[in-house]
């Protein structure tokens, strides 16, 4: 099976966006368990 111009170009911006969900987890995943950390935070999801 033939792959078109069109498939291809999906399969590219789908796999740059993909990349780019990594990367954003990864850059954040540092900054986010420092905030989660906060006594701020205990006491704002306390009530549940």
């Amino acid at each position: 099976m033939k792959t078109n111009k069109t498939e291809k170009r999906i399969s590219h911006n789908l796999e740059s966006a993909q990349r780019k969900t990594v990367e954003t987890a990864i850059l954040s995943e540092n900054i986010l368990a420092r905030e989660w950390l906060k006594p701020e935070e205990d006491r704002a999801w306390d009530y549940l």
